[in-house]
């Protein structure tokens, strides 16, 4: 079996994803399964809210608008992005260069960003 194949790759994200929030690994399955890109949207708010810090309150992120930001309204640290962005690259097979990573400001610049790298992968 390749390693970038859709079969490899859920297999390898079942194997990275357990302990995330309900629902990322079903969002994982309907895109490699069945190439549900809406799906990545569900995987990236729940690899997101894994990484970041716990507080009492705060919505879902499929809740927040898109215009929320990263660092400023939902807390995302520098060291939580790096991790974040290494199990993406992981699961996608892309890789996020440095200077695109800076870029991404919003939920919906990490949403974005994501389904397109998932898309040309």
């Amino acid at each position: 079996m390749n390693a970038s194949d859709p079969a490899s790759r859920l297999q390898r994200a079942r194997d990275q994803l357990r302990g995330y929030p309900d629902g990322t690994l079903a969002a994982a399955e309907a895109f490699f399964g069945a190439g549900d890109v809406a799906a990545l949207d569900r995987l990236v708010d729940g690899v997101l809210a894994f990484h970041l810090p716990a507080k009492p309150g705060r919505p879902p992120l499929g809740e927040l608008p898109a215009d929320t930001r990263l660092v400023e309204d939902i807390g995302l640290d520098s060291l939580a992005m790096v991790e974040m962005t290494f199990l993406l690259e992981e699961l996608l097979g892309a890789k996020f260069p440095d200077d695109e990573l800076r870029q991404l400001r919003t939920l919906g610049d990490l949403r974005a960003a994501v389904r397109a790298k998932a898309v040309a992968a």
